[in-house]
């Protein structure tokens, strides 16, 4: 089955020209409840597994930093340039760092880490691969590499609800659904799957370090 998202109500690029340049694809992936042969594509339900194969576990400490340190290159561009002597190195390393790192809101020099803010988003709502992350119950904070310090990209949202802002984010198949009904939850809420208190979780990884450990963050 085919779903189909609404356009949104307005033209953002004509809005504000450039911002395009921004933008993040993310794949919606409107899981759906049924039986799904376990060779098929599906969240939960059956898994094809080698009986005689140990289900894998993961030893290491995942990290959820609050604060990460500017890159070490960057960090040492910007101590030598001197905005009083040498504005255009300093504003380029700022530069650098404000399309790197997401939220990008600058940098704490006494503690050499960077610090976020977000502008008004509307991250695709429900189970996806990849686009923007939303930030619901924090402030956006830099997700970057514990290897490399590259900023790291949202690999998977999983969702509590599918919709966000029916308005907005409802296949237009799906208006006919009346609130209250079990065809409504079905569709709405689809895998019964509740990350937190109704909230989110997502998966991060590095581009540039595959071999890199995975961040994970609540919401």
């Amino acid at each position: 089955m085919i779903l189909t998202t609404p356009a949104p109500g307005y033209d953002v690029p004509a809005l504000f020209p450039g911002i395009e340049r921004c933008s993040a694809t993310a794949t919606r992936l409107h899981p759906r409840r049924g039986t799904p042969d376990r060779r098929a594509s599906h969240l939960g339900g059956p898994l094809w597994w080698p009986a005689d194969e140990p289900w894998p576990a993961c030893a290491a400490e995942h990290l959820v930093p609050v604060e990460l340190a500017v890159p070490a290159a960057v960090r040492a561009r910007l101590d030598r340039a001197d905005p009083a002597r040498g504005w255009s190195g300093y504003e380029a390393a700022i530069a650098e760092l404000a399309s790197e790192i997401p939220g990008f809101g600058g940098v704490d020099h006494r503690t050499g880490s960077a610090l976020g803010y977000s502008a008004r988003r509307e991250p695709a709502p429900g189970w996806k691969v990849g686009g923007w992350p939303a930030w619901p119950t924090t402030d956006p904070r830099p997700m970057c590499c514990v290897h490399c310090g590259a900023p790291m990209r949202q690999l998977l949202q999983i969702d509590s609800g599918e919709w966000g802002d029916p308005q907005r984010w409802r296949p237009r198949e799906e208006d006919r659904l009346r609130p209250g009904t079990a065809e409504h939850t079905a569709a709405s809420e689809p895998t019964g799957v509740v990350a937190g208190r109704s909230g989110l979780y997502r998966i991060f990884g590095c581009p540039c370090s595959p071999d890199a450990p995975v961040l994970v963050d609540p919401q």
